[in-house]
């Protein structure tokens, strides 16, 4: 499986907390690293793969 995010957007209201975020993860285990309030959380709450786990059929 491998999940790309091209320029992501997230708010919370008026307030911006994630700027144009790019990332790419491909198979395997990967980790996410960053200071407390960096945005980890809300960045893999903002996926729906992950925020949404039994809408995926994996193909593998």
């Amino acid at each position: 499986m491998h999940i790309e995010i091209n320029h992501l957007n997230q708010y919370y209201g008026k307030r911006q907390v994630l700027y144009d975020i790019n990332l790419s993860i491909s198979t395997g285990m990967f980790g996410l690293l960053g200071r407390n309030g960096a945005g980890k959380t809300t960045l893999l709450k903002t996926e729906p793969l992950i925020k949404y786990p039994s809408f995926y059929k994996n193909s593998d």
